[in-house]
């Protein structure tokens, strides 16, 4: 059913900029709703509308845009309630773990600011873990989990929104709270929702690290959606230079791939640092620079080379290896991923 949205206003500026406002979110979000323009007094009245430009969905009672220095505010939850409606449309979904540690909030910054520049929404999930899987206490499980969705609406409620003179310069932000574990549900959400980029930070402190491996390690190793991994020190900065870490031939179409949107948005410089045995060919990849490194120690010589040029992003293909290979061969992608002072991109 197509979504009806009534503006009411009298030519302002404020009603102007609430129309183009909507007018470009919705182009953006791909979604096409009914927009009228009511413009009569006489209509305001038969409405019990006092205070203009406002907004009406589907008949709902129409919201009036707050005027007392709150006007962007009510502008952003005005284009929110639109777009969250149709699930943000055809806008990309970037998942952020959060357990309020510094290194998760640290990602969420990094992932906010990348998610405003891709015109894409953040989706902040926490996960609350039962203190016992095996014989739940569901009267603790409910304190459980009502202390967090609070603490996670709080944060949400916090950072959705844009600072100073700004209008909807800032992503919008999303609040899911799941139960379980944590890699579990987050590998879930990010299906669920075909996210485009799971965002988390390195180093955080599971519940259940001791017992089934720390949550960044999980994810690294199962996830089919591209893990970024962020180390708590890193702060964003708009992507200059790109490094490729490449052992086959086979592994760049897919780095490029995976970079395809980061290259569009900022024009990076774009390295691709081959370690593994033989030769490959950047035919077609005409923008790449081609680094040849020995095979030995690729771990840390992929890691220096990548600080000598002063990389924004370090990009490894997850290998899929059978058990024999897994008994054998130490994991590179793992090794990085949590080992890098670079924000590391991990694709399969």
């Amino acid at each position: 059913m197509t979504m009806n949205i009534k503006v009411y206003g009298t030519g302002t500026s404020g009603y102007q900029m609430v129309l183009s406002t909507l007018n470009h979110f919705v182009s953006k979000a791909g979604i096409e709703p009914q927009i009228t323009q009511i413009t009569d007094v006489v209509d305001f009245l038969e409405k019990k509308i006092y205070s203009v430009p406002a907004v009406e969905i589907n008949d709902e009672a129409a919201i009036s845009l707050k005027t007392n220095g709150s006007f962007n505010h009510s502008l952003r939850e005005i284009v929110k309630n639109v777009l969250k409606r149709e699930n943000y449309g055809k806008m990309a979904h970037i998942v952020v773990p959060i357990d309020f540690s510094e290194s998760a909030i640290n990602a969420f910054f990094y992932a906010q600011k990348l998610a405003s520049d891709f015109d894409a929404v953040v989706d902040v999930v926490h996960v609350t873990v039962p203190l016992n899987f095996e014989i739940p206490d569901h009267q603790l499980l409910e304190i459980q989990m009502t202390s967090a969705e609070k603490e996670l609406d709080q944060f949400v409620k916090k950072y959705d929104t844009d600072w100073g003179t700004d209008i909807l310069k800032n992503a919008f932000v999303e609040g899911h709270s799941e139960v379980g574990f944590p890699a579990d549900r987050i590998i879930h959400l990010g299906k669920k929702i075909n996210a485009k980029m799971i965002i988390m930070g390195a180093g955080e402190n599971d519940l259940l690290a001791t017992i089934v491996g720390s949550t960044t390690k999980i994810m690294i190793n199962n996830t089919t959606v591209p893990l970024l991994i962020v180390p708590k020190d890193a702060k964003f900065k708009p992507v200059k230079t790109i490094v490729l870490a490449i052992e086959t031939e086979e592994d760049l179409k897919p780095s490029m791939e995976a970079i395809a949107e980061i290259k569009k948005i900022y024009n990076p410089k774009i390295y691709a640092v081959h370690h593994g045995p033989g030769v490959i060919d950047t035919y077609g990849f005409e923008e790449v620079s081609l680094i040849l490194l020995d095979s030995g120690q690729a771990q840390e010589r992929i890691d220096q080379f990548a600080r000598s040029v002063d990389a924004d992003i370090l990009v490894v293909k997850k290998k899929q290896r059978n058990l024999l290979e897994k008994v054998f061969h130490k994991s590179f992608s793992n090794g990085v991923a949590l080992t890098s002072p670079i924000p590391v991109l991990i694709i399969k």
